[in-house]
């Protein structure tokens, strides 16, 4: 891996998502495997999701995919967080998260929610650091809410 990280939006390819997704397979809880078929999924994510990336030179090694509402909801859904083993402990997952959520505020939009596993502590844990609150759990599973509260100004 690289020691530079460069942060873009969408720059991914299908080919990109599905390497990347299949590299931090086995750091999902149950596997992603075994909930979808990661090439499918990484065409769905390519053609339907923003994405807001971390490279590490030409491999994408982290990922957050956003799904925006199409509605007057002004909502979004975090379809998958992901950063590959070799990087993390860096802020990636922090990082990304931030520009994930700075990127939807600047589109106007108004909440955000994700569905994490209950026994990942870690990931609950970055996203109470950020903001969000467990609404529902059920089967093992939290939904996770964040409203998006424009930024103030600091001018008077």
């Amino acid at each position: 891996m690289n020691d530079f990280l460069e942060y873009s939006i969408n720059r991914s390819s299908s080919a990109d998502v599905q390497q990347h997704l299949s590299n931090c397979d086995e750091l999902f809880n149950p596997l992603l495997s075994s909930r979808v078929v990661i090439a499918d999924y990484s065409v769905k994510l390519t053609q339907f999701s923003t994405r807001l990336e971390c490279w590490s030179g030409s491999v994408l090694a982290g990922l957050i995919a956003l799904y925006l509402s199409k509605d007057d909801q002004k909502s979004a859904f975090i379809t998958n967080v992901s950063v590959m083993s070799e990087i993390q402990g860096r802020g990636v997952a922090g990082r990304l998260l931030i520009n994930s959520l700075e990127y939807l505020r600047e589109h106007c939009l108004t909440n955000v929610s994700l569905e994490v596993s209950q026994s990942s502590n870690k990931a609950i844990a970055l996203y109470k650091k950020h903001g969000f609150t467990v609404i529902q759990s059920v089967n093992g599973i939290s939904l996770m809410y964040l409203s998006l509260q424009p930024r103030k100004s600091n001018v008077e």
